[in-house]
């Protein structure tokens, strides 16, 4: 009985040794040139929505059919933080050093103009007009439903439609506000960026690889659960804006 008992264990161990563990080892290279496909992949799409300064349909389903012949299938998300500028006023003391009180400029333009603002504080002068930056982020659904959208207003356009009309009839409290439309040159819509806004991507595989499940069932589940294998986060600064000479006006 020991015997046999041993020549089970011998056999479980060489199936491990000659079969399981190289075929583990040949799927787990397969899932390092996935990963390296889809860093070039993404790095290329990010690096080209930098330089260009927009994003287009074609260019992010293009991104999608790219990634799709790595053989695994991705939760991506899409970030721009949108770098703004808010006019405010600052009313300081004598010597100008220090800052006594901020009005937003939109409120208080007319009393600016005149050099002293009338609050329910008080009454400031030594005015000075400034802009604070703040940041607006957009997130995939923001940015492909301003895709969609800006391509409606573009077709209505060609159908003889005033743009106008179109764009400010729209409710877009949810997406981003573009001052513009802009198109390609096959007239397709834009989504356009500021030099220094940031634009980011992060792809991570929902799929399991046949290498982890390899890798669960020779460690009898010790990696359940945990079935990514490949994780991409690339981003970076704006770096032009080739879109200010397409606006359709």
């Amino acid at each position: 009985m020991e015997d046999t008992l041993q020549r089970v264990f011998a056999i479980i161990i060489a199936v491990v040794i000659f079969f399981l563990l190289p075929l583990y080892i040949a799927f787990e290279k397969k899932d390092d040139i996935s990963y390296s496909l889809a860093l070039r992949i993404t790095t290329n799409f990010v690096d080209n929505v930098k330089s260009k300064g927009y994003l287009s349909k074609e260019m992010y389903d293009n991104f999608i059919s790219r990634l799709s012949i790595t053989g695994n299938v991705y939760d991506i998300k899409l970030e721009h933080i949108a770098k703004k500028y808010n006019p405010v006023i600052y009313s300081y003391d004598n010597d100008y050093k220090q800052i006594k009180e901020k009005f937003d400029y939109n409120t208080y333009k007319e009393q600016f103009e005149n050099g002293q603002i009338n609050s329910a504080t008080g009454i400031y002068k030594n005015l000075v007009l400034a802009y604070e930056l703040y940041e607006v982020r957009y997130n995939e659904s923001n940015i492909i439903e301003a895709l969609d959208l800006n391509e409606q207003i573009i077709r209505r356009v060609e159908e003889g439609t005033s743009e106008a009309e179109n764009y400010k009839s729209v409710n877009r409290d949810n997406i981003p506000v573009i001052s513009g439309i802009y198109r390609t040159d096959e007239n397709k819509a834009l989504y356009p960026m500021s030099k220094g806004d940031e634009f980011t991507v992060i792809i991570k595989n929902t799929n399991t690889t046949v290498a982890s499940i390899l890798f669960n069932t020779l460690t009898f589940g010790a990696n359940t659960g945990n079935d990514t294998k490949v994780y991409i986060n690339y981003g970076g600064s704006i770096q032009s804006e080739e879109y200010r000479k397409t606006v359709l006006e």
